[in-house]
């Protein structure tokens, strides 16, 4: 039993075909013979405890369970109890207030007198009885089962103020052709029925003074619709067999457990409770149940306590008049009674209306006992919004293989490479298959285990069947270094091993709110110190981020299929081009730019050390093709390249380069002289260009022409 939008709790019923292991969940209304039978006990008494014992048939009575350890609960005997319901049973039934438009819509689909549809889907129906409204194109595409479907039904019909069965139907069904008044939602928690003048004066005397006098209640919605057929209600959009209309006007409540609206003790051992604000609400409903109950008084007993105090004369001059005026002033306090626990009851699903409702003129707020102005944890707002139950708690935000942490920026490294927290990076884990590469890899993992750098988590036994149907988990956490020792010289090809990430593996990482394509990028990953993400600067764009302690997303992609479609669909280096508008996503910004513009100036000259602190830095092939993102190779032991047409020279390949300053261009100065203010000169070897520096990054297959000049 779980609770729904308006306040009542929602029967979840399942289908269970012995074919199918298919389980359908339905979500409905409950009927008040349905909450008497679920409920242990009826809450009468708005007190909580009684001499520190909760209060019998009060709102924390003892057999929906206690939240103290050291009382029993009176219906399951256990001191963790999860709870039972209760239940409230009002005098007069009430409107529930996430339902009252569509029972508006409802109430203008049918007459109220005969509850037979105004509608019809039939051609020849329509034109046997004309006030019949042809609905046929108004819900033509819509859904069968929804609020589409009825709104449109009651707009098709809602100018319409004649019952259309003015004749007798086949089926013994006698005519009506009574006036059908106009239905609205006035004070957004009440139904209003409002006759026109012409209505009014074809009726008796009679029935226009108890039209007038007596004002539309939740009973008349109850009784209007229990009488409608379960087939004009599923051509209306219901579903009458889970869910009947008549239910959204109720005399019981369900009260929810104390377990899930726990009281809170104000100090240790203290005696002073700090109690929920369901509690609270729940406590307004039966004061104010308990006032309507007082208020109702019946006409005759006002007749004979009216008589009592002023005589029977009714002879004399003005006393019908006061008599008339004692009668109306009871039911005006009746009716205001009435509001007032229509309100209590909607406030159970939003507290906020008893600042916009008013009551006899004043809003209702003000006629709270207590009434306080902090915003009160109602049930919308412990279900709605980001950390209301669905989003906050049911809605799967939690997912494994997922980190999440703070940006920060890196530029010594690629733009399609992340730097993840070590310390994360064993925790998450990637499966990797024992095979006849691999197995002295995974096993020496196996032997570090989960505590250990490069080590790995668990071993996935498979295949002892040979269905895959006994596959058993090995957790290394659990083992000593003998054990996973000797674990790792028996691993056999087809095993799986959960290994510790490490460098060069594959992850999404993501920005919330994921607005387009960009928003979610695939990144070679980095073990870094600290707990932050590296995201290099150039890619902060699409994500719309920065760092001033932006989050961020990581998601490990847990096989090589998802690794191959990452780096082909979603790596930074095809993410460069926006598809919204052809423009580049993934550029120089802000102090890089800057820096790659004093860098090109006409007077940046730099030094031999200079150059070489900026050459190390380049971590793939400046020379290689364009198309190509080739790693820089390993180094000799003598401190060599062991390639060296990595730079794009003619060298024969078994010829090793001394240093990369053999590569260098030619510097621009050879040999210069400066000269300081006090005239003493200085002479310096060679200096590079900024230009020839960021001239050596190109690839030579990139041309640029601009105007007559070409480089």
């Amino acid at each position: 039993m779980d609770v729904g939008e308006s306040g009542q709790s929602v029967h979840t019923s399942h289908t269970m075909e012995k074919a199918s292991s298919d389980f359908y969940l339905t979500f409905q209304l409950l009927d008040e013979d349905f909450i008497r039978r679920s409920s242990v006990c009826e809450v009468t008494n708005a007190s909580t405890f009684e001499r520190g014992v909760p209060k019998q048939n009060g709102v924390n009575d003892a057999r929906m369970g206690c939240v103290d350890r050291i009382v029993l609960c009176q219906t399951c005997h256990r001191t963790s109890c999860e709870g039972h319901s209760g239940h409230i049973l009002l005098p007069k039934a009430v409107l529930l207030v996430g339902h009252i438009k569509a029972l508006v819509c409802a109430l203008r689909c049918v007459c109220p007198t005969c509850c037979r549809p105004r509608f019809t889907f039939s051609s020849e129906e329509a034109s046997k009885f004309p006030g019949l409204v042809n609905v046929s194109h108004a819900v033509n595409g819509l859904p069968e089962v929804g609020r589409e479907r009825l709104k449109a039904i009651s707009d098709a019909v809602r100018s319409k103020r004649t019952c259309p069965w003015t004749l007798a139907t086949p089926d013994g069904r006698p005519a009506c052709g009574a006036a059908v008044p106009a239905f609205s939602e006035v004070n957004k928690l009440f139904i209003e029925r409002v006759y026109s003048e012409a209505q009014l004066s074809g009726m008796s005397t009679e029935e226009r003074g108890m039209m007038e006098e007596r004002a539309f209640c939740a009973d008349d919605v109850h009784s209007i619709l229990s009488n409608v057929s379960d087939d004009t209600l599923e051509e209306m959009g219901f579903q009458p067999a889970y869910s009947h209309p008549r239910d959204a006007a109720t005399r019981a409540l369900v009260v929810l457990p104390p377990a899930q609206r726990p009281t809170i003790r104000q100090s240790e051992g203290g005696k002073s409770r700090g109690e929920d604000d369901l509690t609270s609400l729940y406590q307004e409903v039966v004061r104010t149940k308990n006032d309507f109950v007082e208020a109702c008084v019946e006409p005759e007993a006002i007749a004979a306590a009216f008589e009592a105090q002023h005589g029977h004369h009714p002879e004399a001059e003005g006393w019908w008049s006061a008599r008339r005026a004692a009668l109306r002033a009871s039911q005006d306090a009746e009716s205001v009674a009435f509001e007032r626990m229509q309100l209590a009851v909607s406030c159970l699903v939003r507290a906020t209306l008893k600042r916009v409702v008013k009551i006899n003129g004043a809003v209702g707020n003000a006629m709270g006992r207590g009434a306080s102005r902090r915003k009160l944890r109602d049930l919308y707002v412990r279900l709605h919004g980001k950390t209301g139950r669905l989003r906050g708690t049911l809605a799967a935000k939690r997912t494994d293989f997922s980190a999440r942490s703070v940006v920060s920026p890196d530029a010594s490294h690629n733009v399609w490479e992340l730097g993840v927290p070590a310390s994360r990076m064993k925790v998450l884990t990637f499966p990797e298959r024992v095979t006849t590469l691999n197995r002295a890899q995974l096993a020496a993992r196996v032997v570090r285990g989960a505590s250990g750098n490069d080590g790995a988590v668990n071993v996935i036994q498979t295949g002892l069947r040979g269905d895959g149907s006994d596959d058993r988990t090995l957790f290394l956490g659990l083992m000593d270094v003998p054990t996973r020792a000797a674990l790792s010289q028996s691993l056999q090809i087809g095993w799986v091993v959960e290994r510790h990430l490490k460098l060069g593996d594959w992850v999404l990482f993501n920005r919330q709110p994921t607005l387009h394509k960009g928003s979610i990028q695939a990144f070679r990953i980095y073990p870094v110190p600290g707990l932050s993400f590296r995201l290099p600067v150039p890619c902060t764009k699409p994500f719309n981020a920065d760092y001033d302690g932006d989050e961020m997303n990581m998601h490990v992609l847990q096989g090589y299929q998802a690794v191959a479609e990452a780096q082909e669909l979603m790596a930074v280096p095809h993410m460069m081009v926006t598809p919204q508008s052809n423009s580049v996503n993934i550029a120089l910004v802000q102090e890089t730019l800057v820096g790659a513009y004093v860098m090109t100036r006409r007077d940046a000259l730099v030094d031999r050390d200079a150059a070489m602190q900026l050459l190390a830095q380049i971590r793939y092939a400046p020379r290689g093709p364009a198309s190509e993102y080739a790693d820089v190779p390993a180094g000799a032991d003598d401190g060599t390249f062991g390639c060296a047409d990595w730079m794009g020279t003619s060298l024969p390949a078994h010829e090793k380069c001394p240093c990369v300053e053999a590569f260098l261009p030619a510097p621009a100065i050879l040999k210069g002289t400066t000269w300081d203010a006090a005239g003493r000169a200085t002479v310096h070897g060679p200096r590079w260009t900024g230009k020839q520096i960021v001239s050596w990054l190109l690839p030579r297959s990139l041309n640029l022409t601009r105007g007559r000049a070409q480089w």
